[in-house]
């Protein structure tokens, strides 16, 4: 039963990590996916930001849910091949 939908992720019907296609990422997450794809660590990600860890790790999350993310890795790969899109805050 597919509702004609497809996953962001995986091209199948909707599926539970879809993601949100159309949602723009704000300009923090985005400053949080860069400095994922420089391949740091949440700790130095928080300390660049002047954030604590916990925002961050709150802030992935959100990244995770609007793009459909699997992980770090697949995060970093998808902004590696330009597939954002910077929300007009």
């Amino acid at each position: 039963m597919s509702t004609g939908r497809l996953c962001a992720s995986c091209r199948k019907p909707k599926c539970a990590r879809g993601g949100q296609p159309g949602r723009a990422l704000t300009f923090r997450e985005m400053q949080v996916v860069r400095l994922v794809a420089e391949a740091k660590p949440t700790k130095v990600i928080a300390f660049d930001l002047h954030l604590a860890e916990g925002t961050i790790k709150e802030y992935l999350n959100r990244i995770f849910r609007k793009t459909g993310a699997r992980s770090r890795t697949d995060l970093a790969m998808r902004f590696i091949r330009g597939e954002f899109v910077k929300s007009q805050e």
